[in-house]
């Protein structure tokens, strides 16, 4: 049965923004006054997740195994039944030697939350704790990882940037669609209505901007500062920091902001970015969504 909707993004490119609205658009709470997060998604690469679905079978190692995932993934699928799996994943679609990380089989589609590199690499700063130098370590590194010997969460191959997006772009065994975070600041009254209707089939347009409302990023940031959050990273000084665009332009110096350019400017010109001299701007998304 194909019914896992994955959601896929390189770190700190809006894919908690979108579930937050996915969350509020099926009548959840964002963030509960226990600082959690609405529990309809799936942390696909959270240990608890094995241990639930394979009770009693021994987890494999967290570093340098894959053989688990699609074996997990097709449980997660005949569990669910009827019902629609949601995944966020910071995972690429293949590994870098080609092996694909995704049951296509029991696969919905995949949603590609994207965002302009120069933003994602000011953001890794807050989230890791880090300077901006080793943000672009990170973000320009073809062997990038997240979570290795963790014992929280399985490794998360990712890759560097421009490898990250192109290999779900270049996936074509389930429909896609790609998002901008820009986009999703900039015209939620758009971007957010297209969200809801060809993913879950709502159409109401007083349900939807009311999803809007209460997934907008101050509203976030608010119940953040109240609450908690159980996503925020210890070394983070809040997860819902800055979230409007081209804050990197602010953080990075105009070389920072080369370094990052030059490696990425082929991916980020394919999703529409644009840079020069400090400055970024955005054309309208090319047409990289298929059905």
């Amino acid at each position: 049965m194909n019914n896992i909707i994955w959601l896929a993004s390189y770190p700190k490119s809006g894919n908690t923004w979108l579930r937050a609205f996915i969350s509020a658009l099926i009548g959840l709470e964002t963030i509960s006054e226990t600082g959690k997060f609405a529990s309809f998604s799936t942390q696909c690469n959270a240990r608890t997740m094995f241990d639930t679905t394979f009770a009693g079978q021994t987890p494999p190692p967290t570093e340098g195994t894959n053989v688990w995932r699609l074996p997990f993934q097709r449980a997660l699928s005949q569990k669910a039944g009827n019902s629609r799996v949601f995944g966020k994943t910071h995972c690429r679609y293949a590994g870098a030697d080609g092996e694909v990380l995704f049951a296509v089989d029991v696969a919905l589609r995949a949603i590609l939350v994207v965002r302009n590199p120069i933003d994602v690499c000011a953001s890794l700063t807050n989230h890791f704790g880090v300077g901006v130098p080793i943000a672009i370590d990170m973000i320009n590194n073809p062997k990038a990882s997240m979570a290795r010997n963790s014992t929280l969460n399985f490794e998360t191959p990712l890759g560097d940037w421009s490898s990250f997006n192109r290999s779900w772009l270049s996936e074509r065994d389930m429909p896609l669609t790609v998002l901008r975070y820009e986009d999703m600041f900039f015209q939620p009254e758009i971007v957010f209505p297209l969200i809801a209707r060809d993913v879950l089939g709502v159409t109401d347009g007083d349900r939807i901007q009311a999803a809007i409302d209460k997934a907008a990023f101050g509203e976030l940031q608010q119940r953040e500062q109240r609450f908690g959050f159980d996503e925020r990273p210890g070394r983070s000084e809040r997860f819902f920091w800055k979230g409007r665009p081209w804050h990197g332009l602010e953080m990075l110096s105009k070389a920072e902001q080369r370094v990052v350019w030059t490696r990425h400017k082929p991916m980020a010109e394919k999703l529409g970015y644009r840079w020069k001299d400090g400055k970024i701007d955005t054309a309208p998304l090319p047409p990289l969504s298929r059905p």
